[in-house]
């Protein structure tokens, strides 16, 4: 079996145990039907932790489904080498950023649904912001917004193929080289990441707009919220600052190696020509690559943390609040 057949393989049987197992947490929950305000107190842990767990499950699943296109994706890409073998490893991250967002949007959908005569419903409608952490969301359009002025930068420095770069080191000596992340590869990653970015955002309006969990307070329904959407920008940012690492990985090692010196002959004589603003502005660019993943890493690490703490806030019965 070819590696394209497993990867196709591995992403419908994700896809498929995404929607088994969603379907089947989200299986409807008995709601209470006595008067108004009040709560099943039998219900109430029973609701709350089936929820923590489609949510859990769902979680795991769009997780693995990232890694297994990470994982599995760049074989058969190196295997085919061709013109656009640079741009389809660029596009690893985010076609793994989009299988992630597309379970998560799965389990969104899914969420367990309260049944019974009475249903309780917030008095106003909620919003991304209202669930999204701000600095989490910042961090993801941050990432997207360095993308677009590498892509404008690399771009406006790339040779005329627009996939490498070429340097003047004195009048008639030049040098060149590649890949270099010009138009031709900045610009369909760029549209990528920002594909990514707004169905990140898309998914943070299904967790806004989800059924509330039955039997349970309204505080303790905003944690489960807040969890699903930590764990939504971990992955949303986390791609988007992947290719970003990358894009200034590439452009930087490239223009590194095309700034050094080389051996030319000039008059009889055997010069090094080298142009070291260029290899300055490589190592910048390559440095701030390993800091952008680096902190990339960090961040969807702590926000993991964080979401696995609001999930597991225990639940307090509405009768019980002083």
């Amino acid at each position: 079996m070819s590696h394209y057949a497993v990867l196709v393989l591995v992403a419908l049987l994700g896809v498929g145990l995404a929607l088994t197992v969603a379907v089947r947490s989200g299986a409807a929950t008995p709601a209470p039907d006595g008067p108004p305000g009040a709560v099943d107190v039998d219900h109430a842990p029973a609701a709350y932790r089936r929820a923590r767990r489609h949510a859990g499950v769902v979680a795991a699943l769009a997780w693995g489904a990232l890694l297994a296109v990470v994982l599995l994706t760049p074989a058969p890409v190196l295997a085919a080498p061709g013109r656009w073998q640079g741009l389809l490893l660029g596009c690893v991250p985010v076609t793994a950023g989009l299988a992630f967002l597309l379970v998560a949007a799965i389990g969104e959908r899914t969420w367990p649904r309260p049944a019974g005569a009475r249903r309780r419903a917030p008095l106003r409608p909620r919003h991304v912001r209202d669930v999204a952490p701000p600095a989490l969301r910042r961090l993801a359009w941050a990432w997207a917004g360095g993308l677009v002025v590498a892509t404008l930068a690399f771009g406006l420095t790339a040779a005329p193929d627009a996939r490498s770069v070429a340097v003047t080191y004195a009048p008639g000596h030049s040098g060149g080289g590649g890949p270099y992340p010009g138009w031709a590869y900045g610009v369909p990653l760029t549209a990528a990441a920002l594909v990514v970015l707004l169905a990140g955002e898309g998914v943070l309006r299904l967790v806004a707009a989800r059924p509330v969990v039955a039997a349970t307070t309204e505080d303790d329904d905003v944690r489960l919220r807040r969890a699903s959407a930590r764990r939504v920008l971990a992955g949303t940012q986390l791609v988007l600052g992947s290719t970003l690492a990358g894009v200034l990985a590439v452009g930087g090692a490239t223009l590194r190696l095309v700034g050094r010196a080389h051996e030319y002959a000039v008059d009889g004589a055997s010069y090094a020509l080298g142009a070291p603003w260029v290899v300055a502005v490589g190592t910048v660019a390559a440095v701030a690559g390993m800091l952008v993943g680096l902190a990339s890493l960090v961040v969807a690490a702590r926000a993991l943390r964080r979401a696995a703490r609001d999930a597991g806030a225990p639940v307090v019965p509405a009768g019980t609040l002083p």
